[in-house]
């Protein structure tokens, strides 16, 4: 999987490098004492570049799986951006959904 990310600097001001190793997510549960508890997600394919060719080893005709979203803690404040580019094969998305 390929992701980019991008976090408000004012909300982890003292982020470093070596932090990005590991969760970003226990992260903010210690230093902000908040919990990314929600998410806006888009999911769909769309044609490979040739970044995703080189890094996932596709065919220039093969497709990738694209998914993004918007990450929230729990007080409602958006706290990621994130967009993953993944091999089409290990494309796969489920939802639980609450209907009223």
């Amino acid at each position: 999987m390929i992701e980019t990310g991008y976090i408000p600097i004012k909300l982890l001001p003292g982020l470093k490098k070596a932090d990005l190793s590991h969760s970003i997510f226990n992260l903010v549960e210690k230093d902000l004492k908040q919990a990314v508890t929600k998410s806006f997600m888009s999911v769909y394919a769309e044609p490979s570049n040739q970044k995703d060719q080189e890094l996932l080893k596709l065919a220039p005709t093969e497709p990738i799986g694209v998914m993004e979203g918007i990450f929230f803690l729990d007080n409602g404040t958006p706290f990621e951006f994130s967009k993953m580019r993944l091999h089409y094969r290990y494309m796969k998305y489920n939802s639980f959904v609450t209907v009223n």
